[in-house]
């Protein structure tokens, strides 16, 4: 499967001339250029098989690598790759390395180099892990997002490559902007999410659903909650306290806590 972003280069083209001596490719168009992280998406969405080998397609990867990737991926669902030398001009090379950086400490995560543009797994990922970015963060996202929710998430070395022809987009400052906004959204879904399950080991829902407390009540009192989480104990008593005050039909705690997680994450 692949996909042109509204590549300048016109590679589609060349690509959509191979298809049609090999049924077996599949070449997909976007009108305009929608980001790299789309452009993944869309092929991701357009294979079949179990398992997905992704690669960039300028050249810096070298393909032969999926077989070592396909070794590493006995004992796991998702199999990423680090760059042994990052090949690149200085300004890319501290960029990367500021950027992984962020991560580690953001998301509390021990991978070496989530933004190489190679890996391996399973398409049943992704009927658990919903990708939303359509910036260059959407490596971060899958990894992080896999790992959260358990999957099994291993990590290989590879050689790279310096790129021959055209220039890349991704450390362009309008892609660095949207992976920055991309990464801080993300880093505040799961704060929430953590404070939610903070809420949840305190009984505070479930003794709003006792009270016969409409759902949508018992959200903006969860969410007046997560504002301001360094008062916690104090906004516990006083949400304890206004249980009496909320009328309204009862709700289940499926019901609740469908509405709460549809909202932050």
């Amino acid at each position: 499967v692949i996909v042109d972003d509204g590549c300048p280069e016109n590679s589609g083209d060349y690509a959509k001339k191979i298809s049609k001596n090999i049924p077996s490719v599949k070449v997909i168009f976007h009108k305009k250029n929608l980001g790299y992280g789309a452009a993944l998406k869309t092929g991701m969405k357009n294979c079949k098989y179990d398992w997905i080998f992704q690669i960039d397609g300028d050249a810096e990867y070298d393909v032969n690598d999926l077989r070592r990737l396909i070794k590493s991926s006995h004992n796991s669902d998702l199999v990423i790759t680090y760059r042994y030398k990052r090949k690149y001009n200085t300004a890319r090379i501290i960029i990367s390395v500021v950027y992984n950086m962020l991560l580690r400490i953001l998301f509390n995560i021990n991978f070496r180099d989530v933004s190489t543009g190679s890996r391996l797994f399973k398409r049943s990922i992704l009927k658990k892990v919903k990708l939303t970015t359509n910036s260059p963060f959407v490596g971060a996202e899958l990894a992080i997002k896999s790992r959260s929710h358990g999957f099994r998430v291993n990590e290989i070395g590879i050689h790279t490559y310096p790129r021959t022809f055209g220039t890349g987009s991704s450390v362009g400052l309008k892609n660095i902007m949207l992976t920055i906004k991309d990464m801080l959204i993300l880093f505040l879904k799961i704060k929430y999410v953590n404070m939610l399950n903070i809420i949840n080991d305190k009984e505070i829902i479930p003794e709003l659903i006792q009270k016969d407390c409409n759902s949508n009540e018992i959200f903006k009192s969860v969410y007046y909650f997560l504002k301001k989480p360094e008062l916690i104990d104090k906004q516990i008593l006083e949400v304890k306290a206004a249980i009496n005050d909320l009328k309204s039909p009862s709700s289940s705690s499926e019901e609740v806590s469908k509405i709460l997680l549809d909202h932050l994450t």
